[in-house]
């Protein structure tokens, strides 16, 4: 099918986000207190997505549909949203709170001439991020094979089959124990690799203590065995000593 010639086709990668229980959130709030929350919502994650490049494409209700030219720069945005709403979320009380989840996916779009986006690579992104949890980053292979990983660390969760995609989806999270833009990979010289070695591995291996306990016993048996023989052979002298001295009365 060919394109109308007000579309276009472009490589990107996608970002949605969205608010947990926002509209549990709206049925109890009035419509000032709902606008409040979009509006602190917005100041909160807009500047963080201006900082790594990120372009808004629509806001629909609580939710955030962003692209970017860089998946490394995508997850690394998501990441320092979730760190920045975790920031404010700290002296909050729980119906205060906004709790995210993200999701971010990449491949070929469609772009309309109002510069709106559609295609497989939107709706695997859109159910993504149904699944994903509140204050984590998920994203797809297709962004795991492009993106810095050493700048990311990040885990595989599992494939998932997603309702109208035939292929499965494999499915990442971002690690959050190394800090991000960091390699999650430690570099050590060898000299420390060395000493490591001789002392936390060598001396700390259950091996080595299965082996230490076993030359252990065979001395203790050993001893015990060289003071029994001892023993018997002390004796044997001793009585042919008494039987010396009976011959020789």
């Amino acid at each position: 099918m060919l394109l109308r010639r007000d579309m276009n086709a472009k490589h990107l990668v996608i970002m949605l986000t969205d608010i947990k229980g926002f509209t549990s959130k709206t049925s109890v709030s009035s419509r000032k207190e709902t606008m409040d929350l979009l509006k602190k919502h917005k100041e909160l994650v807009m500047p963080v997505i201006e900082q790594h490049k990120g372009h808004l494409v629509k806001t629909i209700g609580d939710a955030f549909l962003v692209t970017f030219e860089s998946p490394t720069e995508a997850v690394i945005c998501g990441v320092k949203i979730q760190d920045v709403l975790r920031e404010y979320n700290k002296d909050k009380s729980a119906s205060d709170k906004i709790e995210i989840r993200i999701a971010i996916n990449s491949g070929e779009v469609t772009i309309s001439d109002d510069g709106d986006i559609f295609g497989d690579a939107v709706n695997i992104t859109s159910r993504l991020e149904s699944i994903a949890e509140p204050g984590e980053v998920f994203f797809t292979e297709a962004v795991y094979l492009a993106m810095n990983k050493k700048e990311v660390p990040s885990s595989e969760i599992r494939y998932r089959q997603f309702k109208g995609i035939p292929e499965k989806i494999k499915v990442y999270k971002v690690l959050s124990e190394t800090p991000i833009g960091e390699s999650s990979i430690k570099e050590v010289d060898e000299n420390e690799v060395n000493e490591v070695s001789k002392s936390s591995f060598v001396y700390k291996t259950p091996g080595f203590w299965i082996r230490f306990f076993a030359l252990f016993l065979d001395f203790i048996i050993f001893s015990i065995l060289i003071s029994v023989l001892g023993l018997k052979s002390c004796n044997h002298n001793s009585n042919y000593d008494d039987n010396s001295e009976t011959l020789v009365m």
